[in-house]
């Protein structure tokens, strides 16, 4: 059996005695510099940048900046060029219904991510709408009234195909105007790539770049940024997971830029620490495959004014680290300029995947985790689970942990954000898959974490909207509201149509209004196609009636009824199995009322 290798930076960390009974601010700014083998000369260097970043004097940051630099050499990265097309939109988009329930974008898509800027609670979502194997577009919307309407302000395009649920967006505001940093994972042909970029609130893409690309794996990109701490300071982070393969062994490891520039009209992506043997800012696992490394990135601002960097990672299938049970965190106090520290939360014999982490920027010690948690190795009952730290700026950090779901319903994923500025304040959702007939959908649960314990959950997709299992899973921010600011993105079952649902702290009523839900009739093209052997198709109705949907060959002989029966107003999504049918074009036909359309679909085995 193929002996497997598991290489692991680790860092000695400082040893600081912890007294809950005292519940000090926590360790100097010196003693956690000391705790990552940061030097005297790049600590007084990393100071001086502080004091740039906090006074917004960017020529002093800048100039210390280039000290830095002089010290650990990063690799520099160049966004002076698109690879993709774009046009700039300025339109209407869905409205809100009387319920609370807004639809940003009308059709199927792969993924979405959404993120509200702290100073004027602007609000942008990213969504990448399906377009087949090469056609995908990247649509970003911008709302300016707590998500009560969206408006398209940017189209991409050109070529590429956006992994599933390979979005994330962070928003932050230079206190004069908005701009929207979105990572996207993307294929072209065969090889695999990281991107970020920089949209401005009036759909002007002001920069962009490649951060990795190869027919290796580069995959589940995210961003953050210190923008609850700093203004024209502001640093964005950047990390993704990469996957090579160097003298016939597999790689996997975590990597990590950072933009220190991010308001300029060029942005320049600067690599973080990279091991010297790896290549990797935090984690290597060599020899493993079939293994999934994935991570998410947080900052925080802690109580003492330290700026930290924090990366979470899980995943790994390997009997040589707990069988892929513990959650594995790099802490950075240099801007991820150098080595970080590395440490563990142990949780034996329960696989973890899909992590997030939240904090909220700014004089706050606290941290949130969120991962899907395989109840028992030999089941599939993952369960959505929490991770939270009080003192996450000590060393030796201590956490509480519990489900937030313990049902016997299969939890997808789940996502997690904080409330910038606040005390430890933070929304957490997730999906359950649920078997419905022949289908399978998820319900949304979305609800509060404070004062360290989730708050109650509430279903934010009331019937009759089914929640996606797959693609464009779901995702909260904060919105500027007084009563409940909770805002969740969701997804209908198989990715159609994007939604954001406000609020959580009580039952949403179902939607049934079809004047502000659904205003016209509407056949969508079935997702994905080509298929094999699976494909959804969905449609929409305005009024209640009776609605016949069948599928023909190319002959116009009649092969599949998928409805004929009386519906009510809504949207509607059917599973077609052609499973036993052969490869070819098949139609298939919507009629409701005095409305008729026809659809062509491509069965591919």
């Amino acid at each position: 059996m193929k002996k497997i290798f598991l290489s692991i930076l680790i860092l000695l960390t400082a040893q600081i005695a912890f007294s809950q009974s005292n519940k000090p601010v926590g360790p100097s700014s010196t003693q956690l510099l000391k705790s990552e083998n940061i030097t005297p000369e790049t600590a007084q260097i990393l100071a001086e940048i502080k004091k740039g970043k906090k006074s917004g004097d960017i020529q002093y940051k800048k100039y210390w900046e280039s000290k830095l630099d002089e010290i650990t050499k990063p690799n520099v990265i160049e966004t002076k060029k698109m690879n993709f097309s774009s046009k700039v939109n300025n339109g209407q988009g869905a409205n809100v219904d009387n319920l609370n329930i807004t639809k940003v974008y009308d059709g199927a898509i792969r993924a979405h991510a959404i993120s509200c800027e702290r100073v004027n609670g602007e609000i942008y979502v990213a969504v990448g709408v399906y377009g087949g194997l090469t056609a995908d577009t990247l649509k970003i919307y911008r709302s300016t009234n707590n998500g009560i309407n969206f408006n398209l302000i940017l189209t991409l395009f050109e070529g590429f195909q956006i992994g599933n649920n390979g979005l994330d967006i962070e928003a932050i505001s230079r206190g004069d105007s908005t701009f929207a940093f979105i990572s996207m994972d993307y294929n072209i042909g065969s090889t695999r790539s990281v991107a970020i970029f920089r949209i401005r609130q009036d759909g002007m893409i002001r920069g962009g770049s490649v951060a990795g690309s190869s027919s290796q794996s580069y995959s589940l990109s995210r961003v953050t940024s210190d923008n609850a701490r700093y203004s024209t300071g502001t640093y964005i982070y950047y990390t993704m997971s990469h996957d090579s393969v160097a003298s016939g062994t597999i790689y996997k490891t975590s990597n990590m830029f950072r933009i220190e520039n991010p308001f300029d009209e060029y942005m320049v992506l600067k690599s973080c620490y990279q091991n010297p043997a790896s290549g990797s800012f935090a984690y290597t696992f060599s020899g493993i495959d079939g293994s999934l490394l994935e991570t998410d990135i947080a900052y925080v601002s802690t109580a003492n004014d330290s700026d930290q960097v924090y990366i979470v990672t899980t995943g790994f299938r390997t009997t040589a680290f707990n069988d892929g049970s513990s959650v594995l965190i790099a802490r950075s106090n240099s801007y991820g300029a150098t080595a970080p520290a590395l440490f563990s939360i142990g949780d034996l014999n329960h696989y973890k995947q899909k992590p997030r982490i939240a904090s909220t920027g700014y004089l706050n010690n606290t941290i949130l985790i969120s991962t899907v948690r395989l109840y028992d190795n030999a089941g599939d009952d993952w369960d959505p689970y929490y991770f939270y730290s009080p003192n996450i700026n000590w060393p030796v950090p201590n956490f509480t942990r519990d489900y937030i779901d313990n049902t016997s319903d299969t939890t997808v994923s789940s996502a997690v954000t904080g409330k910038a500025r606040s005390n430890g304040s933070y929304i957490l959702c997730y999906n359950n898959k649920l078997t419905m007939g022949t289908e399978e959908s998820a319900k949304i649960m979305t609800g509060r974490f404070s004062g360290g314990l989730p708050g109650t959950f509430t279903l934010v997709n009331p019937a009759p909207f089914s929640g996606s299992r797959f693609y464009a899973q779901p995702d909260v921010a904060f919105r500027n509201v007084n009563n409940d600011s909770c805002l969740t993105l969701w997804s209908s079952h198989y990715g159609i149509y994007s939604y954001v649902t406000g609020g959580c702290s009580g039952a949403v009523t179902s939607v049934e209004n079809p004047v502000s839900i659904v205003s016209d009739y509407s056949l969508l093209q079935n997702y994905p196609n080509p298929f094999n052997p699976n494909t959804v198709v969905s449609f929409q109705i305005p009024v209640p009636g009776f609605v016949s949907l069948k599928i023909y060959d190319v002959m116009g002989k009649e092969v599949a009824k998928l409805v004929n029966e009386f519906k009510q107003a809504g949207n509607y999504s059917i599973d077609f199995n052609a499973a036993n049918f052969p490869s070819g074009v098949y139609y298939y036909r919507l009629e409701a009322g005095s409305f008729s359309a026809v659809k062509k679909m491509t069965l591919v085995k």
